[in-house]
């Protein structure tokens, strides 16, 4: 049985679940992360590189769920 992906706190963390599930993340030049699905019919999604805003956060995960990464919580 696989584990179980977990609501994740920070960049890293997020970072870290997508490329577990086969996501591709890259830093761009200007320093926002883009992650790139591995079901290439889905969007890529970009976000800050920096955690400032809780709510752009939120609504980078939620845009990275629509996409297809899987996260509970």
């Amino acid at each position: 049985m696989g584990r179980i992906p977990t609501m994740p706190k920070d960049i890293k963390q997020l970072k870290r679940l997508a490329e577990e599930q086969g996501w591709t993340v890259e830093i761009t030049s200007k320093s926002h992360l883009r992650f790139l699905p591995p079901d290439k019919t889905k969007p890529q999604v970009f976000m800050s590189g920096e955690t400032c805003s809780h709510a752009g956060f939120r609504n980078g995960l939620s845009q990275l769920r629509r996409a297809g990464l899987v996260v509970s919580g």
